[in-house]
């Protein structure tokens, strides 16, 4: 079970540590599987859960944590929240949208889209910030890697969230707040 537990493809610290209370502990009860989708791939969900290939597994819940339509998140994917004080960058996040909904409100907007533009500089800004870090190359969600996904396999990078530091990120929304959100679609 441990060696399972034991990262191979990075180094300590290359990516978030499980250092909740009791994290590996958990996996010694009676009631948790490990199950390695390396050796035994998911195939499909089922009607009472999911198969791999090779055991099926009753679920009584699944949980797909894809995000939601029409909504603004604060804490999503090329966002700082992954890379930094967790909290922080919430709140960092939460004020900014609060702003930007009174903005909205105060000047009659119903509707809020960034800019194409606006969103593909923002993506070459946390390509550039990734890029320079060490664990670029490991298997890992933060660089979209999901063996059980085509197209996200080794090599096939995603950028799933900003490493650029929360000063920077917060000077990036103090910008485009100074720009009374001049690359933010206000209808």
């Amino acid at each position: 079970m441990a060696e399972k537990l034991i990262p191979t493809d990075h180094g300590f610290g290359m990516q978030r540590l499980p250092l909740e209370t009791e994290y590996f502990e958990a996996y010694n009860r009676d009631n948790i599987h490990l199950v390695d989708i390396t050796q035994t791939p998911i195939e499909c969900i089922t009607e009472t859960g999911l198969q791999t290939a090779a055991k099926h597994f009753e679920l009584d819940v699944i949980i797909y944590a894809t995000g939601f339509p029409n909504m603004i998140m604060v804490a999503g994917s090329q966002s700082v929240s992954g890379s930094t004080n967790y909290p922080r960058a919430i709140e960092t996040g939460v004020e900014w949208v609060t702003r930007l909904i009174k903005h909205a409100v105060d000047n009659g907007n119903t509707r809020i889209e960034a800019q194409v533009e606006a969103e593909r500089d923002w993506q070459k800004e946390v390509i550039q910030a990734q890029e320079r870090m060490p664990f670029r190359q490991s298997k890992s969600w933060f660089t979209g890697y999901n063996s059980n996904v085509d197209g996200h396999e080794t090599g096939q990078f995603r950028y799933q969230a900003y490493w650029g530091g929360a000063p920077r990120y917060r000077s990036f929304l103090a910008q485009i707040e100074k720009n009374v959100y001049s690359n933010i679609d206000l209808d």
